[in-house]
């Protein structure tokens, strides 16, 4: 959300009154401030979050007047802030007596009731803090709808937001904010229109761009997010999320070569950002600079050893050059860091399965399946890699396992059939067999692949001629 920060005689005042109020708490004195002044400190400090320093403010004031509910109020206020809406509502009904024409009173007891969930009291307390100062209508109505923004209540903020549309056209700001509600609320396309309203009135708006460039990314619409994205960085060459969103992208589209130049811009900014070094290593790796990705993926896991992915990154460079224990070692440590990753297990079970570790693959792939047991992909890789290893036995443990019709594939099928030959039962094997070629003739290719003794079998070749044309 976007605030335009205007720097007026009052600021000057209660940075003054602040100033005073700092100087005799450091001296030691109890210099004396009437209410308004200790209001205005008070939201000073709620403004900057620092809550213990209002806290310690309230006391203080609350010293000096203690019959004053206005110091209550800010209380209550306060503790609404700090997620406190039960013991804010204790201190708002012994004060509502003295404070039920306040419009703030009604605005904090709906922030409380909004906390506490209940969303339909919380409306009510609103709607009645706009109703006791209609002079200050459009105003409160604003307040109101950032209030729920804050409490992520987006679809109750709207009614406020256009309300406040209704009594002032002509400001733009509740644009931005729509746009915003109905971008949380789900409903992209318009939050586009209406960020497209605004930016007419205003093009520099850094954050308004940056939020098309996001909402262009999650529906797809890759050309007018990186456009989106550019825009902001015009007005801000150090807005850093806007950078990785637009490196993401170009990653996402194959352009390597640009994504590392953003990803390495990202970097100079963040530059404690194991993401942003991560992504500059992994764009190395894409464009084969294997020596170049290893010296980023080790200075990674040098900043945070704890870092998963940079042992997985490590481990990928090690696969690329062969050096095939070094991969595995990599690996290991990674799912040592993040046991519940699934690609870590199969990317282990891989390597394991290259250097001839039939059994270690296995386990492996077991193991993602564990994590992962609805994976189809994981479960055709692991039929594949016992097949090849002649692992009859396991291959039709795993396969058989698979009801009939639940998505089962050709390789599947031809898996089976090669397992079941493998055994000795051919009645089975040309069973499972007639059932890939009828899915896809071309399917024998794979089958003498792994099971070359077929090729003279002679009732495989009975069965072949039935689809040939």
């Amino acid at each position: 959300m976007e605030e335009d920060w205007i720097f007026s005689e009052e600021d000057n005042e209660i940075t003054a009154l602040v100033k005073l109020y700092e100087a005799a708490k450091a001296n030691r004195r109890s210099n004396f401030f009437d209410v308004s002044d200790f209001e205005s400190i008070i939201n000073y400090y709620i403004e900057i979050n620092n809550f213990n320093k209002a806290l310690e403010v309230i006391v203080q004031a609350a010293k000096q007047h203690p019959e004053s509910s206005a110091i209550q109020l800010k209380k209550a206020q306060l503790l609404v802030e700090r997620g406190q809406p039960l013991k804010s509502m204790k201190i708002l009904r012994d004060i509502e007596v003295h404070e039920s024409g306040n419009p703030e009173f009604y605005i904090i007891k709906g922030a409380a009731y909004s906390l506490m969930g209940d969303i339909s009291k919380a409306l009510k307390s609103y709607n009645k803090a706009v109703g006791s100062d209609v002079d200050n209508e459009e105003e409160i109505l604003y307040g109101i709808a950032i209030s729920l923004q804050h409490q992520n209540f987006y679809k109750e903020s709207v009614n406020f937001l256009e309300r406040a549309t209704r009594l002032n056209p002509g400001n733009n700001r509740y644009l931005y904010e729509l746009g915003f509600a109905y971008e949380k609320m789900g409903d992209p396309e318009r939050s586009i229109k209406l960020y497209l309203n605004y930016l007419d009135e205003y093009p520099f708006s850094e954050s308004t761009w940056f939020n098309l460039g996001v909402i262009y990314n999650k529906l797809g619409r890759k050309k007018e997010a990186l456009e989106a994205f550019d825009f902001t960085i015009a007005i801000n060459d150090e807005n850093s999320p806007a950078i990785f969103y637009k490196a993401n992208i170009l990653a996402d589209m194959n352009k390597y070569k640009e994504a590392l130049i953003e990803y390495l811009n990202y970097t100079e900014i963040e530059y404690e950002s194991v993401d942003g070094i991560i992504a500059v290593a992994y764009c190395y790796e894409r464009l084969g600079k294997y020596d170049l990705a290893e010296k980023y993926y080790r200075k990674a896991v040098s900043e945070e050893p704890e870092y998963a992915e940079g042992w997985n990154g490590l481990a990928s460079i090690a696969y690329e050059i062969d050096n095939f224990d070094e991969s595995i070692f990599c690996l290991k440590r990674a799912i040592k860091l993040d046991p519940d990753n699934s690609e870590y297990q199969v990317f282990l079970a891989q390597v394991l399965d290259l250097i001839g570790e039939a059994g270690g693959s296995y386990n492996a792939y077991k193991k993602a399946l564990e994590i992962e047991p609805e994976n189809n992909d994981y479960k055709l890789e692991l039929a594949e890699m016992l097949v090849k290893n002649r692992l009859w036995t396991e291959t039709l443990l795993e396969l058989d396992a698979e009801p009939e019709g639940n998505g089962i594939s050709i390789h599947n099928y031809c898996y089976l059939a090669i397992a079941n030959f493998g055994i000795g039962d051919e009645k089975k094997g040309l069973f499972y067999l007639d059932k890939a070629l009828k899915i896809n003739p071309e399917i024998m290719d794979t089958f003498y692949v792994y099971y070359s003794e077929g090729i003279t079998n002679i009732k495989i070749k009975r069965l072949i001629k039935n689809y040939k044309k």
